[in-house]
């Protein structure tokens, strides 16, 4: 599937926020890559618990996480901004 950097779902907004992988169909390893902001550098960092535990920045564009990816496995987005007047209309 294709998944977007930024959903829209009416007045909340979400950002791509991480992917995990697997190296084969048969799921034997995975790996994750992140969007993270280390030191005011935001990039796509890639972590393999094979690779000693260490995070490696692959890209400085965070588009790269978007699209369509082989072998992922799972997508996690993170809820935009303030959005405490959704929420605060959802309970009244």
């Amino acid at each position: 599937m294709n998944f977007p950097l930024h959903l829209n779902s009416g007045c909340l907004n979400y950002s791509l926020l991480g992917r995990a992988y697997s190296t084969s169909r048969s799921g034997a390893h995975f790996y994750s890559r992140l969007i993270k902001n280390f030191n005011e550098n935001i990039g796509v960092y890639k972590y393999d618990d094979l690779n000693s535990g260490v995070a490696i920045l692959e890209s400085n564009n965070p588009i790269s996480l978007a699209g369509e990816h082989q072998l992922t496995t799972l997508i996690a987005y993170d809820l935009d901004g303030d959005n405490s007047d959704y929420f605060n209309s959802k309970t009244s």
